[in-house]
């Protein structure tokens, strides 16, 4: 269900920025789009994209080491958003 979501996900423009967390090292399951860092993720947001990367594997990014690290970007996000 996960890999058919994904393939047919079509995600439309909205307002605001994006946070994208990606990881360093690609994978059979997220081999991300050649060429393109952003993932197609970058004309979607009126406000812009900001990438930040990662350690490990699409799969590792919700456990331990990978979690503190993702953690880390996401509250650094968040307390940015509210100033």
């Amino acid at each position: 269900n996960n890999a058919m979501a994904a393939v047919r996900y079509r995600p439309s423009r909205f307002e605001g920025r994006l946070l994208l967390v990606r990881p360093t090292q690609a994978s059979r399951q997220a081999p991300g789009v050649p060429g393109d860092e952003l993932n197609g993720w970058g004309p979607l947001p009126t406000g812009g994209v900001e990438l930040r990367w990662m350690d490990g594997t699409h799969g590792q990014m919700l456990y331990q080491p990978c979690l503190s690290q993702l953690a880390d970007h996401l509250r650094g996000w968040l307390d940015a958003a509210n100033g």
